[in-house]
């Protein structure tokens, strides 16, 4: 059992805390107070507006659109017209206080279901946050909207592979990379350090009401089992608002990798490198763990790769060598294990052959020319007698292997 974040008891009743909590919001908002900034409400006010809730009630509305009868998404819907104006008041006051977590378990990992007002203005808050850093977070970070997604970094840092085999020619002013740096880190999400990552929101936030939002965010309540805690270390999983602190805790790797020139793309946690010699990959390797160690975070030993491009490497899903593009074993195995889990539960035909074309769907779409390099299906399927019917495998291009240190 997975769960996003360190989790602490709390002893406080939820009502009395809640008001505890705005007694420190607003000794926490006279604190930041900025003298750029007045009147901090009309700060909020111009930033989270109307438009910008309505944008958050729509992303609401689509998300949760087959929730459960009972579901509180359609309590709201219902009293859209009463809630907005008396949401946007709060938010201008500075007064909004997000209500505890609750914490649900899918398949085997747990996440933190916040509730429908809550996720409108978690929503309607990384719409402000998303087109303030725009230009302020790394270009490199593709994860981010407007960046392209996994599949820009994947062709980008296919590009750079395929050159390093010797299949293109280099330009003058750059030298084929030889070698690689490709990590991530270890449970990300939970192992955010919460001091460290208000420290640098200080720097990107100026508006206090603003700010103590993102801090009710991550050191918020969660209730399981009726038991309320509270969370010390870690973000939520599956909020619409965790991307973009994704991106800022990993600022200073993406500014300290900019300064190296080389080449570095970077997807959440996920990173690569590309050096033309050993001796700028092992400088590489020195700058990355000191500001690991300053961030308080860790590589994942068991997705950690430095060696030649020559080798290969897995990044996200896909298998990268100089000579072409495939899907990471590791991939295909989750893709049949998926398939057979779907087989063994008695699923139609229907509903497994709709998973297999959504994922071949994802497997050849935003890869552009790479597109052509990946191996396809065979579309026939294995009788049921003789086992789970999976797509069979084929090709003779070479398979893609895991990755060696």
């Amino acid at each position: 059992m997975k769960f996003s974040g360190r989790l602490e008891s709390c002893c406080v009743a939820p009502k009395r805390s809640y008001k505890i909590a705005g007694t420190l919001a607003n000794l926490l908002a006279s604190s930041f107070r900025s003298p750029s900034f007045a009147n901090p409400s009309d700060c909020m006010s111009t930033m989270i507006t109307a438009d910008i809730l309505d944008l958050a009630y729509q992303w609401l509305c689509q998300q949760r659109k087959d929730a459960h009868h009972n579901h509180d998404v359609w309590d709201l819907r219902w009293h859209w017209n009463e809630v907005r104006p008396e949401l946007l008041q709060q938010l201008a006051e500075g007064t909004y206080r997000l209500s505890p977590t609750r914490m649900v378990r899918i398949e085997g990992d747990c996440f933190e279901v916040w509730s429908s007002r809550d996720s409108l203005v978690l929503k309607a808050v990384s719409i402000v946050l998303s087109r303030q850093w725009h230009t302020v977070l790394s270009q490199r970070c593709f994860h981010l909207a407007g960046r392209g997604g996994a599949k820009a970094a994947l062709r980008q840092v296919m590009d750079r592979v395929y050159r390093a085999g010797g299949m293109s020619k280099p330009s003058p002013e750059s030298q084929p990379p030889k070698f690689i740096f490709k990590s991530d880190v270890k449970s990300y999400y939970a192992s955010m350090n919460h001091d460290i990552l208000v420290k640098q929101l200080r720097d990107l936030i100026a508006d206090p009401f603003l700010l103590d939002l993102v801090c009710q965010y991550m050191r918020r309540t969660v209730v399981k089992d009726g038991i309320y805690r509270d969370v010390q270390q870690g973000i939520p999983l599956g909020c619409s608002l965790s991307p973009l602190m994704g991106a800022v805790y990993l600022k200073p790797l993406d500014e300290a990798m900019e300064k190296t020139g080389l080449f570095y793309a970077r997807f959440m946690d996920d990173w690569v490198v590309l050096a033309p010699t050993r001796w700028k990959l092992r400088n590489v390797a020195r700058i990355i763990n000191q500001v690991l160690n300053q961030l308080k975070v860790w590589q994942h030993p068991e997705k950690t790769f430095v060696g030649r491009v020559a080798k290969g490497f897995d990044f996200l899903g896909y298998h990268l060598t100089p000579s072409g593009l495939s899907v990471a074993n590791k991939t295909r195995q989750r893709f049949v294990s998926r398939v057979t889990r779907l087989d063994e539960q008695g699923s139609i035909s229907e509903v497994i052959e709709g998973y297999v074309r959504r994922w071949r769907r994802w497997v050849t779409s935003g890869l552009g020319v790479w597109a052509t390099q990946l191996r396809v299906f065979d579309d026939a399927l294995s009788e049921p007698s003789r086992g789970p019917r999976v797509p069979v495998w084929k090709s003779s291009d070479a398979c893609g292997g895991e990755e060696k240190g």
